[in-house]
């Protein structure tokens, strides 16, 4: 889960420091898919401050739920039900 927070911190650095140098967007494979999901947050014209705030709340929410039924799963197993 770590490294896909940091994937998801790219367009807000790249809002606000701009796209120079390690920000610069490249042709691969993650930031043309990147670009496909994200580009509706963050697009031209789009409240992006907003939008990644929600962004990053609903990753929030989703993490704290796979979490919740990782261990709520784990003790199922312990105790064999």
């Amino acid at each position: 889960m770590d490294g896909l927070a940091i994937i998801f911190l790219n367009p807000l650095l790249t809002h606000l420091f701009g796209e120079d140098g390690a920000l610069a967007r490249s042709n691969t494979a993650l930031d043309r898919w990147l670009s496909v999901i994200l580009d509706p947050f963050t697009g031209t014209g789009a409240p992006v401050t907003r939008n990644l705030v929600l962004l990053f709340l609903g990753a929030l929410l989703i993490k704290n739920v796979a979490s919740y039924v990782a261990a709520y799963v784990s003790v199922l197993v312990q105790e064999g039900l």
